[in-house]
């Protein structure tokens, strides 16, 4: 573990060997401020169900931003998410590298209700 100086750049890693992972990250103490440390986690007689269910409270935390910035009166913000299938091997792909500007454009334009995403598009094209 070391502390990370302002401006310090320390990369996320992620690993596995023989069902334990091992990720070296950066995270803010209440005391100490940001460091980085290596963390393990044993996944040893851990069940698929287990493994689902715990990737799945994960998963929901990332997507909670997008849904809750998603605007539109309440059956058009249902029709979007409610009961709503997420590819978990796209989210995998995507993981959360910079997008490039149109790729942002359209993530904005995703998350505007239909109405609104034609009105931005008559205007700006």
């Amino acid at each position: 573990m070391k502390k990370v100086m302002k401006d310090e750049k320390v990369s996320r890693t992620i690993s596995v060997a023989d069902d334990v992972a091992t990720i070296h990250h950066v995270t803010d103490h209440k005391q100490h401020g940001q460091l980085a440390i290596t963390w393990r986690f044993d996944f040893h007689d851990v069940s698929r169900d287990e493994l689902i269910k715990i990737a799945t409270r994960a998963l929901v935390i990332d997507a909670r931003p997008k849904f809750k910035s998603y605007k539109g009166d309440l059956d058009t913000i249902a029709k979007e998410w409610d009961n709503k299938t997420f590819n978990v091997k796209e989210l995998l792909t995507t993981g959360k590298r910079k997008l490039s500007p149109g790729e942002r454009l359209q993530r904005f334009l995703d998350a505007l209700p239909p109405e609104e995403r034609e009105k931005a598009l008559e205007k700006y094209l």
